[in-house]
């Protein structure tokens, strides 16, 4: 409560009754609980059979202990997941026990996460598991595990989007503890985010080889990337690890049949087999060595017999990746309606097609909302001369594009981005290959010819995964009448993929920008030298565009190019802001007022309004009009991502990039905006992730070099950030942004002379060309001249610097912070992070506050005495995490990321920082016969002060109200005012035996030793905490 009281000044009544809240008031039961907890922690066979054992000896010393009862449920139903014992022996134990939880207590997020998993497990009752999930969510939205659950059950369900919200926000909640970072890894494993998958699994395992699971997980993801003999030694890993088991021995056997190692495949089966006499083999492990063997008649016989004893592995069937060789088997399909999977029901028996994707995905052309994929490649020139000779290369990609924008506006049709094909514009190319590899159902092809003053077009739909030809037609019109060519080929195509088009729908795909052929022309001239993205073709790009205006003033198309082209020259730094900014929102205005269903328009227009004149709502609503209005224009929800990110709205705005990726999955430009998103979500390590999966298919892509050194100097690798940032200005030449990236690299690698040569230089071109105040700023903030830097903000404001948008969140920018000009210039450009005159900067924009609670030191009165006692320093650290995890304005980390802290000699501090937190608990304990003494503080590790301190000295007897005292004191110091319900909570007491109470927390420390025999103690110590 002090802490609480210390990191919130006003708790509410409700918060402070959720700090008071115990789970036991009997101090026995309480340090059997811890102790199961402690064990619980590091899962292995071992530690989970002492988990449950103190958290029986919890509910035995106090029947009333809701959360012992969550823990016994987690034991069982993590010894069937990792097959210990048999579904059908665990998942009534699972079950019974979640139902006393939330019996016992209606309130407890644990109770319901474990009862979730539990219904799936007993009854294959899906509907449920998801109702009580969601019901462990509502009670707390920042119970990391139950997050982690939630987003796992969706991945089993098929559900990806649902489910990766699910597994990264358990990530931001609790970035750090190996089992929300395995099982996370294990949603992207099943979702097919395979490159994500290996590189947080092999991040895992370097930060803690001892962590088993890690191997698991890598290996199975490694076999599905064809790295069979990396797999093969992860395998190892686990088994040395986590020893000779079933769960391990699965691993390894499949691991050596994939790599062609059938002999020690067989004899790794028969070594199971032998085992299985004495104790639980999962059968559907074992199939999965045959699934590797390709015997798939063995595969079924041991899935039919997992099916027959309720191994409820099966709920895993629908999307593992091991077993889709099996899907088109009828008896696969058996499986899925006998274990009621939903799968089944989404389940299209396509195969999957296509490359992999910038984020690593392998991209597929089946859809699961009944909406047609559809790429349109370049048309070829026969003669791309021309008949009269005056050049008509640009016709092919611009009747492409002009299908494009007219196929889009059928909302039962995702069309690919002409940005999307241009790399098929040029030399010979197989069609179907083009389809795979765009991920597409249907792709469209054709050739143009001119005879004479006439033009010659044939074009093809082809199905990609039959090969064959779903409609053909060739068109002969005059060279002028272009815009007839588009209407005819674009309906054509559209009635032979939807036989009965609405009205609406043939009003889309009849309506023209214009009935100017001239203008028509012009406009695809503008938009085939738009696509060449050099200066040259911007330069010939608004000269068409512009022609195009003057042959026909109210084509609105063309205007919402030139707004498009002033955009980026501001963007860019190639021309002064303020002007091309105010140009681009006069053409966009323009555009709409001509035709306001155009999607580029409003998205252009969203983008100057933010960036020139800071109007954020205006903004939003154009972006969100936008894809409305064209579901499939990726650029929108590009710069609707970004606008989120500057927002500080983070999962928001990942989510709307990844959609963009999903829409165009070849787009470089939209895994350039992911990568920046993450980059101001502070996801670093995942950003370089996909920065790189972006270079390795588009090596020369130099603006996301400049996005990976910036990462890699907040991640403290200079050298690499300085090569990055070289690299970036060798392939984008001298824009003065990627010049200032590298002065800023030298500078915070302390490389002093070389970052004044770069000002020098920039300040040099600045005579000649604009150059970006606000971007200089960033090499000034390193060299440490604050002023300097705050200077050329104000300067880049005065100029209508576009990146000032970015000044909430930008990372660079962190150090001024809370500064006084700084506040201001957030103030002037009407910035979303701007703070109030009376708030300080270290409060938080949404609210809440982000805590970390350290194991308590165990000090001993006399040196050398060995109390016995260190299960007091884990236990009341859990059991201040659960009572302050109740006030929902907390993110509280779990006892799972601060165990590795146990015992060591720490810096609170750093430690808060390491933990991404706002503020951070530290204390110690000592305890002389019946008396205990606890002191603790609350530290805010941004500013390094002490919010709160406080001594306890009381008899062990009143350790509850011990707890009692340091929860809300907490949360008084947090919250000013705590509701009612908030203090309820914080009161609420599981027991108001301490014995029980003690017992409890000696559990749950065993229980998260995750040891054998601290398995054995921690049910030794729940079932002593029931029985009191």
């Amino acid at each position: 409560e002090q802490i609480a009281s210390a990191l919130v000044p006003q708790l509410t009544g409700d918060e402070r009754e959720q700090l008071a809240k115990r789970g036991t008031n009997n101090a026995e039961a309480y340090e059997a609980y811890l102790r199961g907890r402690y064990h619980w922690n590091t899962p292995n066979e071992a530690n989970l059979v002492k988990a449950i054992a103190f958290y029986t000896r919890a509910v035995t010393l106090d029947p009333n202990y809701a959360l012992a009862f969550a823990g016994i449920a987690d034991y069982y139903n993590m010894l069937g997941v990792y097959g210990v014992l048999p579904f059908a022996e665990v998942a009534p134990k699972a079950k019974d026990a979640a139902l006393k939880s939330v019996a016992l207590d209606d309130t407890l997020a644990a109770g319901y996460a474990a009862l979730g998993f539990a219904a799936l497990m007993h009854d294959f009752d899906w509907e449920a598991a998801e109702e009580y999930l969601r019901r462990s969510m509502a009670l707390n939205p920042n119970y990391a595990l139950g997050r982690l659950w939630y987003g796992y059950f969706f991945a089993m369900a098929g559900r990806h989007e649902e489910a990766l919200f699910n597994a990264r926000r358990s990530l931001e909640l609790d970035p750090s503890t190996p089992m929300i970072q395995n099982t996370a890894i294990w949603v992207f494993y099943l979702l097919g985010l395979y490159d994500e998958a290996i590189e947080m699994a092999s991040r895992v395992a370097t930060n803690d080889p001892q962590y088993g699971l890690s191997y698991i997980i890598l290996c199975l993801v490694l076999l599905e990337t064809g790295r069979y003999q990396e797999a093969i030694e992860a395998a190892h890993n686990a088994v040395e690890v986590l020893g000779r088991v079933p769960y391990t021995l699965t691993r390894l056997a499949s691991a050596y049949a994939s790599a062609g190692q059938r002999e020690s495949a067989l004899a790794l089966l028969e070594e199971m087999k032998v085992m299985s006499a004495t104790r639980y083999v999962s059968p559907n492990m074992m199939a999965t060595v045959y699934v590797h063997l390709q015997d798939y008649e063995s595969a079924f016989a041991e899935l039919e017999r997992a099916l027959e004893i309720r191994d409820a592995r099966l709920i895993w069937l629908g999307v593992d990746p091991q077993f889709q060789v099996l899907k088109g088997d009828p008896r696969f399909t058996e499986l899925l309606r006998q274990t009621n999977n939903p799968v089944l029901k989404a389940r299209l028996d396509k195969p999957a097609t296509g490359e992999r994707d910038f984020s690593g995905r392998r991209v597929s052309g089946e859809a699961q909302t009944g909406q047609k994929s559809i790429a349109i490649l370049p048309f070829k020139l026969i003669n791309p001369a021309g008949a009269s000779g005056t050049g008509d290369d640009y016709l092919g990609v611009g009747l492409a594009d002009a299908l494009v924008t007219r196929l889009s506006a059928v909302r039962r049709f995702i069309v690919r981005p002409t940005s999307s094909v241009l790399r098929y514009g040029s030399g010979d190319v197989d069609p179907l290959d083009a389809g795979r590899e765009l991920g597409v159902e249907y792709i469209i092809g054709g050739t143009i010819r001119f005879v004479g003053e006439r033009i010659r077009v044939t074009a093809q739909l082809l199905n990609v995964r039959e090969g064959a030809t779903r409609w053909a037609g060739r068109f002969d019109e005059k060279a002028t009448d272009v815009l007839q060519l588009e209407d005819s080929i674009s309906m054509q195509v559209a009635s032979a993929l939807v036989p009965h088009l609405t009205g609406d729908e043939h009003h889309q795909l009849r309506k023209r920008g214009t009935e100017n052929a001239e203008a028509f022309e012009a406009f695809l001239r503008g938009r085939y030298h738009w696509y060449m993205m050099t200066e040259d073709g911007f330069a010939k790009s608004i000269a068409n565009y512009e022609r195009a205006t003057l042959l026909d003033p109210s084509y609105a198309a063309p205007y919402a190019g030139i707004a498009e082209y002033h955009c980026w020259l501001a963007v860019y730094g190639l021309m002064p802001p303020a002007e091309r900014m105010a140009a681009a929102r006069e053409a966009a205005e323009r555009a709409i007022e001509l035709d306001d269903t155009l999607a580029e328009a409003h998205t252009a227009h969203g983008l100057a309004l933010l960036n020139h004149e800071s109007q954020w709502k205006l903004a939003e609503t154009r972006f969100r009009r936008a894809i409305e209005l064209n579901p499939n224009y990726t650029m929108a929800y590009a710069h609707y991502a970004c606008q989120l990110a500057m927002e500080s709205r983070f999962d928001e705005s990942i989510s709307t990039a990844r959609r963009a990726c999903e829409l165009d999955p070849l787009n470089a430009f939209n895994a350039y905006f992911l990568t920046w998103c993450l980059y101001q979500a502070r996801r670093y390590d995942e950003g370089i992730v996909q920065g790189r999966l972006l270079l390795q298919s588009e090596p020369r892509y130099g603006a996301v070099r400049l996005v990976l050194s910036y990462m890699q100097r907040r991640k403290g690798n200079f050298e690499e950030a300085i090569e990055e940032a070289k690299k970036g200005v060798e392939l984008l030449g001298e824009i003065s942004m990627f010049t200032a990236a590298l002065g800023a690299a030298y500078a915070e690698a302390g490389k002093i002379e070389e970052a004044h040569r770069v000002l020098a230089e920039l300040r040099e071109r600045s005579a000649k060309q604009y150059v970006s105040p606000y971007h200089l700023a960033f090499i000034h903030i390193q060299l440490g001249e604050r002023d300097a830097a705050l200077d050329l903000l104000e300067q880049a404001v005065e100029n209508g610097e576009p990146w000032l948008v970015w000044l909430g969140t930008e990372p660079q920018f962190d150090s001024l912070r809370g500064h006084a000009r700084f506040d201001a210039l957030l103030r002037r450009t009407n910035n979303p992070a701007a703070p109030p005159q009376h708030v300080t900067a270290s409060e938080s924009a949404t609210g809440e506050k982000s805590v970390a609670v350290l194991p308590l030191k165990v000090m001993s009165f006399s040196p050398g005495d060995n109390t016995g006692d260190e299960y007091l320093g884990v236990g009341l650290a859990d059991a201040l995490i659960t009572r302050l995890s109740n006030v929902h304005r907390f993110i509280v980390r779990p006892t799972t990321s601060v165990l590795r802290y146990q015992g060591q000699p720490t810096d609170p501090l750093k430690t808060g920082r390491e933990l991404g937190v706002d503020y951070i608990v530290d204390g110690s304990i000592r305890r002389a016969g019946g008396r205990i003494r606890v002191t603790a503080q609350l530290l805010h590790v941004g500013e390094g002060a002490t919010r709160w301190a406080e001594n306890f000295d009381a008899d062990f007897t009143d350790v509850l109200d011990i707890e009692d005292s340091i929860s809300e004191q907490i949360a008084g110091a947090l919250v000013s005012q705590l509701t009612s319900e908030e203090r309820i909570q914080l009161k609420k007491r599981g027991t108001d035996d301490p014995e029980a109470y003690e017992v409890y927390l000696r559990g749950r420390f065993y229980w998260i030793s995750f040891t054998e025999v601290g398995f054995d103690k921690a049910l030794v110590c729940y079932n002593r905490a029931f029985a009191l």
